[in-house]
């Protein structure tokens, strides 16, 4: 992959927005996230439909560099997420390599959907840290979401177990009329068979009261999962 030589390019025509500051988002780093327009999952429960469907304005890429440099050693890392950030192929490798070059470690947040584009950024350095969000079982991934999506994450998940050399997690975002604990049992078991042994991170979906999701059809849940119901199959699962 060849590399945009214009610093004016970096960030540019991609970035709609900027949380400033999280002590979350990139494990045991202070980190900034960047969120990047456009997502192919477009998940029910999503509420970023702005982002999604790329209704917001592109920040000035001079303004997103300029945000970055003045937090040069102050800043740890940044996030990149959108949205689906790899979505912007040899894009976000340049926005990534800057960061590299200016002294910040990168973590994506990915649905794993472009695991060509997530190799090359592992085997180049590009990346410290890998989010990727296991959506559902291959059992409901035609409701919601596509079986070609549910091809390419197994195969990003693949790659990532058998190099073995980043720090990685996997995640799933639970809503009740997506999820239940049956599934997660089940998306533990398959984890397990492709050799995960790591945490497996479940995040409870946060149901606010002006909350819109994607799909203004599901229903509100104001109870969460048990996972104490969950067979786990040797994984650890960790609630956020």
């Amino acid at each position: 992959m060849k590399f945009k030589d214009l610093t004016i390019m970096i960030f540019d025509e991609r970035v709609v927005g900027i949380e400033k500051l999280t002590y979350k988002d990139f494990p045991g780093k202070l980190a900034c996230v960047l969120f990047y327009a456009g997502c192919n999952a477009h998940c029910p429960y999503c509420y970023d439909t702005d982002v999604v469907k790329c209704k917001l304005s592109y920040m000035d890429s001079r303004d997103v560099q300029k945000f970055l440099l003045d937090r040069k050693g102050k800043l740890d890392g940044v996030v990149f997420c959108g949205g689906e950030c790899t979505l912007h192929q040899e894009d976000l490798l340049c926005d990534l390599r800057w960061c590299k070059d200016n002294g910040f470690l990168t973590k994506i947040d990915t649905n794993g959907s472009n695991p060509s584009l997530v190799d090359y950024a592992v085997k180049n350095g590009l990346v410290d840290y890998i989010s990727i969000d296991y959506k559902a079982p291959e059992s409901k991934i035609n409701s919601f979401y596509s079986k070609h999506l549910y091809k390419l994450f197994l195969e990003t998940l693949m790659n990532l177990i058998q190099q073995n050399t980043i720090n990685f997690e996997v995640r799933t975002t639970v809503h009740r009329d997506v999820i239940n604990e049956d599934d997660l049992s089940q998306m533990s078991q398959t984890l397990v068979g492709l050799g995960y042994t790591k945490p497996y991170y479940i995040q409870q979906f946060f149901e606010g009261e002006d909350v819109k999701y994607l799909d203004e059809t599901l229903d509100r849940h104001p109870e969460k999962l048990d996972l104490r119901k969950v067979d786990s199959h040797g994984l650890t699962l960790v609630e956020r």
